[in-house]
């Protein structure tokens, strides 16, 4: 076998392993759908379309839960769901599109920086509320209603909170370190 031919059989093994990979990830879709497009309910008719990175409000007719994963297509607004999927968890998203997100939906959304309060007066994202990861649990500030976006210094406590607070049933998504954040910070 020559050098070319042995490149070429490397290359196809990776693109099959890609494939595999997404279709074992999610495995709701057929094969066929593997470029798929999902989005996520996050209440009160708004949607995360995680290709666009951006929040819609659409008028969907049926039951969503908060969380809830879809497969869709088309752009924008003008989508049509495909096929209702589970919740997935350990959901991870941008600091800078969180803040985004947040800014453009109401209370169903809560953007939460887990680090302790000195830390969150020295600077913060914009929207953001602090509760310290050693409270996060007992807080009253959110409900299962919500959709919880967490946020730390480094995204080691966030990451924490995520799977503690999943564990109870919550729906949550994971945003990072501040420190890797390049937007608007408040003090």
């Amino acid at each position: 076998m020559n050098k070319f031919m042995a490149m070429g059989l490397i290359i196809l093994v990776i693109v099959l392993s890609f494939v595999v990979s997404n279709f074992i990830k999610n495995p709701q879709l057929s094969m066929g759908d593997v470029g798929a497009k999902e989005a996520t309910y996050l209440g009160e008719g708004l949607f995360f379309l995680w290709d666009e990175k951006t929040v819609v409000k659409m008028d969907q007719q049926g039951d969503f839960e908060i969380g809830q994963r879809f497969v869709y297509e088309g752009e924008g607004e003008d989508i049509e769901i495909m096929e209702k999927t589970d919740r997935k968890t350990g959901e991870k998203m941008d600091l800078e599109i969180a803040v985004e997100v947040n800014a453009k939906t109401d209370d169903t959304v809560k953007l939460i920086d887990v680090r302790e309060p000195g830390e969150f007066d020295s600077g913060h994202v914009p929207g953001a509320i602090n509760i310290p990861l050693g409270s996060i649990l007992g807080s009253k500030e959110f409900s299962k209603d919500d959709v919880l976006i967490l946020y730390c210094r480094s995204g080691a406590r966030s990451a924490t909170a995520q799977k503690a607070l999943e564990r109870e049933g919550y729906y949550v998504i994971d945003a990072g370190g501040i420190i890797y954040y390049r937007g608007e910070i408040e003090r």
